[in-house]
């Protein structure tokens, strides 16, 4: 079996616990989540989107990102891939929080506190001028 690839998934079922699901070439086995993963980082995954303008229609400016817990108004990204547009310093972007999609503070309307290039891989922190809005 040695270097068969291997996917992951943590999976929260509504009133279960958290499980790992793990799946190879040949198996599927689902198990209570081991106690050193329950302490992972708290990272949130998020996706981004660009903000609907007059002229332009919103579109996808990162499928997948982690992003650490908001201090303030201020949180921070990592793209899981690469950014798929250029962006200025400022831009305006829709972040949605796949981990927390019911949390005012982590979703809404973001500005980006650095310019963001295509196809980069680099973190960009994003205020947001609301907290609960």
């Amino acid at each position: 079996m040695q270097g068969t690839r291997v996917v992951v998934k943590w999976l929260k079922l509504p009133g279960q616990p958290e499980f790992l699901h793990v799946l190879d070439a040949e198996t599927s086995t689902t198990s209570a989540l081991p106690r050193r993963l329950k302490h992972r980082s708290p990272a949130d995954v998020v996706a981004i989107h660009t903000s609907r303008t007059q002229h332009y229609p919103a579109d996808v400016a990162l499928y997948y990102g982690t992003a650490s817990i908001p201090t303030g108004n201020l949180t921070t990204v990592t793209p899981l891939g690469r950014w798929r547009c250029n962006m200025p310093i400022g831009s305006t972007v829709e972040i949605r929080n796949l981990s927390a999609p019911g949390s005012a503070l982590k979703n809404g309307v973001f500005s980006s506190q650095a310019s963001i290039a295509k196809d980069s891989s680099a973190s960009v922190s994003f205020l947001k001028d609301w907290p609960g809005g």
